[in-house]
C-alpha cells in the first residue's frame, strides 16, 4: 500500500487520520507489512492489503477458508514485534490459500479450483444445517419448487450432505460454471470497456466490491497507468487481484455497509459492479460512492439491478435480500442520492455483438416501459459531465489489441488457411438470477482467414464477441496469445 494513500485515509470508526507504526516493512514507497494506528485501533497491513474491517467479511461458508478475525488478530500480534516471518508461517498453517498465491508458478485457474474445492463442502454443510428451519437451505429450496426434487430431500439429511461434501472434495465442479471465472471468459470485458470509454479513466479510481478483478483487468489493459484502489469485504479477492491482475494497485478489506475510509472527492472516478443487489444498506453505499468521488468526476454503477428473489434458500451467505421491485426503482434510488449531479442510464445489448457503443439517457423509461426485461442489463453513471446520447470513443488500441489472448473456453485450430475457434464448453453464464432470455451465449464456432488475424478490425471483432480476452498469461496454463 502506497504511503501517499495512507496519508489521505480517514478511520471510518473514529474519523481520525492514521499513522504508520514503527517497524513497518516498506518496499519502493509501499508498505507491505505494518500497523496503521488511530485513536481507536491498530489495523494491520498484510502483504500490502489493509485489513480495515473489525468483523468477518460477507463470505458465509467462505469464512471457513478465509477466517477474518483470526488473521487480523494474528497479524496484530506478530506485527507489533515486526515478526513478518512469524506471520507468514501462521498464514501458511491457517490460511493456505493466501500462501498458495506466494508461489511464482501459480495460475489464476489453479487458485480458483483450489478455493472452490475447499469452499463447496462447507457450503453444502451450512445449507444442510439451515434446512432444519424449514424455509432455508435445501429444504427451503424444495418448498419453493413444484417438483419437490429427490436430490434436495437427500441433501437435507446429514448423511446425504456429508456424502455430497465428500464427493465435491474428490470431484469439484468445473470452474467453467463459476461466476468469477465467467466474468473473465464471457463478454463482460468488451462491454465494460465501452462503458469506460464514455468517461475519463484518469487520476485515482476507486473500485468497490471488486470481486476477483474484472474491472481492474479491463482498466489496466486499456489504461496501463490507471491508479486503482480496490475495496472488498473478502480479503482472498484482494490477494487474487494483486497477484494476477493489478500488482501495482492498492487494496483495502472493509465492510462497505460502513462509512468509506476516504475524504470527500478523493477519486476522479469510482466503479462498482453487480453488487448493489448484495448490499442491504444500498442507499448508504450509493451516497458514499458519490461522496468519495470528485464533483467533476464520475460514479459508474454497472449492472446495479436484475430480477431477483427476496428469499434465496440456497444463498448461504445471505438468505434475505431487500431487492428493489424494478429497474426503474433502482435508477430512482441512485438518482435521489446524486444531489446536484446528473444521472444517466444505458443498457448493454442482450447478445454478444460487435460494434456496440453505449447510448446514455438522462431519463429512465419507467417501470411500465421497455426496460431490462426486454433489453440487456442497465448501467448508471452519476456525473456533472454531459454524457447524454454520447457514444464512447475508443482510445488508440493497436497496442492493447496485440496483448489479447485466446479465451480459454475456446480451442484454436488451423483449417484451410482459416483460424477456427471452437467453444470447449456448452454451458451458459451461471447468473441464475437472470431470465433465460437475458443470458449471453458465446458462439459455438468462429472462422477467420489467417491473413486477417493481424488486422486490428478483426481482433476488435473477436474481442467483442468473446473469442479474445484481455487476460494475462498467468490466468491459465493453457493461455495462448494471438500470434
Amino acid at each position: 500500500m502506497r504511503e501517499e494513500l495512507i496519508a489521505k485515509l480517514v478511520c471510518p470508526y473514529c474519523l481520525e487520520k492514521f499513522r504508520l507504526a514503527s517497524g513497518a516493512e516498506l518496499r519502493n514507497g509501499r508498505v507491505t507489512y505494518g500497523l496503521l494506528s488511530c485513536t481507536c485501533f491498530d489495523f494491520p497491513i498484510v502483504d500490502s492489503v489493509l485489513m480495515l474491517g473489525l468483523t468477518k467479511g460477507l463470505g458465509g461458508a467462505e469464512e471457513h477458508v478465509q477466517p477474518y478475525v483470526p488473521l487480523q488478530t494474528a497479524a496484530i500480534h506478530y506485527l507489533k514485534s515486526s515478526d513478518v516471518a512469524g506471520l507468514r508461517r501462521w498464514i501458511e498453517k491457517h490460511v493456505p490459500l493466501i500462501a498458495m498465491l506466494w508461489r511464482d508458478d501459480i495460475t489464476y485457474t489453479e487458485f480458483l479450483k483450489a478455493r472452490n474445492k475447499r469452499v463447496m463442502p462447507y457450503v453444502i454443510r451450512d445449507l444442510q444445517r439451515a434446512s432444519r428451519f424449514d424455509f432455508l437451505g435445501f429444504r427451503g429450496e424444495r418448498e419453493q419448487r413444484s417438483d419437490k426434487g429427490l436430490l434436495l430431500r437427500v441433501l437435507e439429511t446429514r448423511l446425504g450432505a456429508t456424502a455430497a461434501a465428500t464427493f465435491r472434495k474428490i470431484k469439484p465442479e468445473g470452474i467453467e460454471s463459476d461466476f468469477f471465472y465467467s466474468r473473465f471468459t464471457h463478454v463482460d470485458a468488451p462491454q465494460m470497456e465501452k462503458l469506460l470509454t464514455s468517461v475519463a479513466v484518469d487520476g485515482p479510481i476507486l473500485s468497490l466490491c471488486c470481486g476477483h478483478g474484472s474491472f481492474e483487468t479491463v482498466a489496466k489493459w486499456r489504461w496501463p497507468d490507471a491508479e486503482i484502489v480496490s475495496v472488498d469485504g473478502q480479503y482472498l479477492n484482494l490477494f487474487a487481484i494483486q497477484k494476477f491482475f493489478n500488482p501495482t494497485g492498492d487494496f483495502i478489506c472493509h465492510n462497505l455497509e460502513l462509512p468509506f475510509p476516504f475524504e470527500d472527492g478523493a477519486f476522479t472516478g469510482s466503479f462498482s459492479s453487480t453488487c448493489l443487489q448484495e448490499i442491504p444498506s444500498r442507499a448508504h453505499f450509493v451516497r458514499e460512492q458519490i461522496r468519495s468521488t470528485a464533483s467533476d468526476g464520475w460514479c459508474l454503477f454497472e449492472r446495479p439491478w436484475w430480477p431477483e428473489q427476496r428469499v434465496k434458500p440456497l444463498r448461504e451467505y445471505r438468505f434475505l435480500q431487500n431487492h428493489q421491485n424494478t429497474e426503474a426503482d433502482m435508477y430512482k434510488l441512485i438518482s435521489s442520492c446524486a444531489g446536484d449531479r446528473k444521472t444517466f442510464a444505458s443498457w448493454y445489448p442482450k447478445d454478444a455483438v460487435s460494434g456496440y457503443s453505449p447510448q446514455w439517457t438522462a431519463t429512465h423509461p419507467g417501470a411500465d416501459a421497455e426496460s431490462s426485461t426486454s433489453k440487456g442489463d442497465m448501467n448508471v453513471v452519476v456525473t456533472t459531465r454531459d454524457l447524454e446520447a454520447k457514444a464512447g470513443e475508443p482510445a488508440p488500441e493497436a497496442l492493447a489489441l496485440a496483448k489479447l489472448t485466446v479465451n480459454p473456453l475456446y480451442s484454436r485450430h488451423s483449417e484451410n488457411s482459416d483460424s477456427v475457434f471452437r467453444l470447449r464448453w456448452s454451458g451458459k453464464i451461471p447468473r441464475v438470477e437472470q431470465p433465460e432470455g437475458k443470458m449471453v451465449v458465446l458462439q459455438q464456432e468462429v472462422r477467420v482467414p489467417e491473413r486477417e488475424m493481424g488486422d486490428d478490425a478483426t481482433l476488435r471483432r473477436l474481442f467483442e464477441i468473446g473469442v479474445l480476452v484481455p487476460l494475462p498469461r498467468t490466468f491459465s496454463s493453457t493461455s495462448t496469445g494471438i500470434s
